[in-house]
């Protein structure tokens, strides 16, 4: 379950995963109860751990519990060369989509159903 990462009103949260206690993945977002969305502002992998699914098993579990908690909207901003590995792109595989698919900073979005 994240964890909000400091007590003022932008709402900002982590979530992390550890392996026998060794930092692999986190990802941090800020959320908008006035729109139901959330939008990840950080998400990475520590690199010797890319590649094993790691990072697939926590954005995924997040999806679903962003889902639960009743949010309708996930956005990010790719700013990784996922744009040119299509078939090899984590956020596409969890369901997002390019809102522009081109540019510095593709946005990426996900609707989610409830």
């Amino acid at each position: 379950q994240p964890q909000q990462q400091n007590g003022d009103n932008n709402e900002q949260f982590v979530c992390a995963l550890f392996k026998k206690n060794e930092f692999i993945s986190r990802l941090e977002f800020v959320t908008c109860s006035i729109t139901s969305s959330i939008h990840i502002l950080w998400f990475e992998t520590v690199e010797h751990y890319r590649g094993h699914g790691f990072g697939l098993q926590l954005l995924q579990s997040f999806i679903e519990y962003v889902r639960r908690s009743n949010f309708t909207t996930v956005t990010l901003d790719d700013v990784s060369d996922n744009a040119r590995k299509p078939n090899n792109n984590i956020y596409v595989k969890c369901g997002f989509q390019y809102v522009k698919p081109s540019g510095n900073e593709p946005e990426m979005i996900q609707h989610l159903s409830l």
